[in-house]
């Protein structure tokens, strides 16, 4: 990767909208807006996502760092060659005719979203963006369908708000500035542990640190279920004959028994702590309004034309109610 992800992303969070952060998704890592008090912990996803990527970034504006000819000034903002494409493309030596027909396509489909962007006027901010950011990630929660004219017009949105910061990072650093940093970033992440991972992002020391205890506590399950077990329970079936010795050994079997049942029910209990999935999911709690009836969840019933949606979302209000 020629932009160094996490250190781009520290650079483009300094611009973010009130209430957002930008963070990347995917294999081809597309910039996204994510809103803790919108998503609660999930990830951005829908209308969120951008059409803007580190894999376009790369392609368009790679060579910038990377080639060494005379023709692009070290010293000048990286923000002067934004609408130089033969001059900042990344030289990619592809393997064969049918790969130069897949990156040509790819690297014309990526050129084709910056000129979109680049001719746009000066982004206003969406009356109502916040309800229809609320809206949407409602119903993206409760797994329905999306009324298209405000998912589009909140996508249109995101996609404007992703580029114009990126023109601001761009216009704010020098070339010879970001090689510096972003080795330097590189650098300081190897040291501290922390790497990305292209599908699930940044992956830290305690994100390790619970792999390795669920893996601790799998052999722990393992060995309690299919070693200790069975031992407690073949010393009870000796102990079968009643016997004042054999009793004694018979109450101490079942003993053992019920405290290693006790441990492994202990151990299935951390697993699923740390295996927990996403379940915070805020926005419908804050319009409870449209998404509850008589303290039932609902799906709201929005229409269909753009005017009927429009109209739907200036009806709407917040009134947060915590969910129990």
């Amino acid at each position: 990767m020629i932009f160094e992800k996490g250190w781009f992303l520290h650079k483009m969070n300094k611009y973010a909208p009130r209430g957002y952060k930008f963070v990347a998704i995917g294999n081809d890592n597309r910039i996204a807006m994510q809103s803790n008090e919108i998503m609660g912990d999930q990830k951005p996803q829908g209308p969120f996502v951008s059409n803007i990527s580190f894999e376009l970034l790369d392609m368009v504006y790679g060579g910038l760092l990377t080639k060494r000819g005379g023709h692009i000034n070290q010293g000048s903002a990286l923000g002067e060659y934004m609408l130089s494409f033969d001059t900042a493309r990344l030289p990619i030596k592809p393997t064969d005719d049918k790969d130069t027909e897949h990156l040509n396509g790819k690297y014309l489909s990526y050129q084709t979203i910056v000129r979109e962007h680049s001719t746009q006027l000066t982004h206003i901010r969406p009356i109502m963006i916040r309800k229809n950011a609320l809206l949407i990630q409602g119903l993206l929660d409760a797994k329905s369908s999306l009324p298209q004219h405000l998912a589009e017009r909140l996508n249109k949105h995101v996609n404007r708000c992703v580029w114009q910061t990126i023109e601001k990072v761009f216009n704010n650093i020098l070339i010879c500035d970001i090689k510096y940093y972003q080795d330097e970033y590189r650098k300081k992440m190897q040291q501290l542990g922390i790497e990305y991972d292209k599908k699930s992002g940044v992956v830290t020391n305690e994100d390790k640190s619970r792999a390795k205890r669920y893996e601790q506590l799998s052999v722990k399950l393992e060995k309690l279920k299919y070693d200790i077990l069975p031992r407690h329970q073949k010393s009870l079936t000796r102990a079968e004959s009643k016997t004042p010795e054999n009793e004694i050994a018979q109450a101490r079997a079942k003993e053992r028994i019920a405290q290693t049942q006790a441990e492994i029910d202990t151990v299935k209990t951390e697993q699923g702590l740390l295996a927990e999935p996403t379940t915070n999911q805020p926005a419908r709690d804050i319009l409870y309004d449209a998404f509850h009836s008589h303290g039932q969840p609902v799906i709201p019933q929005i229409a269909k034309n753009p005017i009927g949606q429009f109209v739907y979302l200036m009806q709407l209000r917040e009134r947060k109610v915590k969910a129990k």
